[in-house]
This record gives structure tokens, sequence and C-alpha cells, in this order.
């Protein structure tokens, strides 16, 4: 089998990975993504633990020895000035120029979404991939809203029914509730005691047949 290598201009890999990062083996930033580089304006040439912070996996001192021994691992990084802001990947050793780069992608939280569309980060290249994940999320966050909603209104509504049920009950009036087709549903015991009939023997009856006397 063949052994395949590539090799990209930075507008290619830009448009491949608008999130990257590129850290040299003094633990500061190279170079980083287009789409990092209008959230993050002034982290080139700076120490990546000035603007970021390793969650997954928890090590006590980031520097390039620790990361590059990260290599091929799945990591979770926030930043340091906003640690709602989050990012996925994994970091690649660069052995002919000794440096690291991390892979990322940010993770598909309601604020992190908000907080990249408010710093009009691009999604050249992962375009497809990004919108996608990002109109999913938002969908299923909307669902999610709208479900909320709907079982608020649903336990109002059983709130209020139980309540007029009870009062409905406790009446000396007698109460029926009949459906769409005026067929009884149910009676309260004021009923009852008023016409002689139990719920059983109404329920399922149009209430015409029951309390239409003889002429």
């Amino acid at each position: 089998m063949k052994t395949m290598s590539f090799s990209f201009n930075i507008n290619q890999f830009n448009q491949l990975f608008p999130f990257f990062i590129v850290i040299d083996s003094d633990s500061t930033i190279a170079d980083y993504g287009k789409s990092l580089q209008e959230i993050f304006p002034t982290a080139n040439n700076q120490l990546f633990t000035k603007h970021f912070v390793l969650k997954v996996p928890e090590i006590q001192e980031i520097n390039f020895n620790t990361l590059s021994a990260l290599a091929n691992q799945e990591c979770v990084i926030e930043s340091v000035q906003d640690p709602k802001i989050t990012f996925k990947g994994s970091i690649e050793l660069l052995h002919n120029t000794n440096q690291l780069v991390f892979l990322i992608f940010p993770l598909p939280t309601s604020y992190n979404i908000e907080a990249l569309e408010f710093n009009n980060a691009t999604y050249t290249g992962y375009n497809s991939f990004i919108t996608d994940l990002v109109q999913s999320f938002k969908i299923q966050e909307i669902l999610n809203t709208d479900i909320k909603q709907l079982h608020t209104t649903l336990n109002n509504q059983r709130s209020e029914l139980k309540r007029l049920s009870l009062v409905a009950e406790e009446t000396i009036n007698g109460v029926v509730i009949t459906d769409a087709n005026i067929r009884i549903q149910w009676i309260n015991k004021s009923f009852e005691k008023i016409t002689g009939y139990t719920a059983e023997e109404v329920i399922g009856k149009n209430p015409g047949s029951i309390l239409q006397g003889t002429n």
C-alpha cells in the first residue's frame, strides 16, 4: 500500500480547518485559523495558556512537552477570557518543524454558537459541517423549548381542570360534561342526587334521552 502525503498552503489549510492552532516549542501560538483570529485577534505570538485552558484531559502544567504527549488524543479547551466558549479536537506533532497543530471545532452549545456568531466567526472550509451542526443544534433547541412550553401549558391545564372538577363536584347544582357528539362523559354527585341516575347509567348517553320527560 502506498503512503500518501499532503501539502497545503496556509490559505488551503484555512479553507479545510478554519479552527486550528499551531504551537511552537516555546508554547507560543505561531499561527492560528481565520475563524479563531476573528474571536481572538491578539493571540498570535503569545503563550497558548494566555488564551486557552485545557479542560480534557486535565494536566498540572501545560507546555510543549505535555501537549506533545497528548498527540492523537481527544482534547477539550476553553477560552481564558470567556470559559463558556469551548472547543474540541486533537493535537498532531509536526516533526519537520517541531511544532504542534491543534485541530479543533467549536462545541455546539447555545452560548458557544451565540458567542461565535457575535464575533462573526466564519466557517470557511468547514462550512457544510459547522453550518449543519449549528442548524441542527438550533432546531433541537427550538424543539426543546417548544416541548417545555407545551409541558408547562399541559400542566397548567391539568391544574385548572382539577380545580374546576373540584368546584363542579362540590356544587349543589347538577353538572354534566358531554363530548362533541353530545354524549355524556362525566356527571357530578349532585346530578346523581337530582336525577337518581348513577354515572355508570348515563355515561355515553344523550342528556335529552335521560332528562326529557314524557308528554
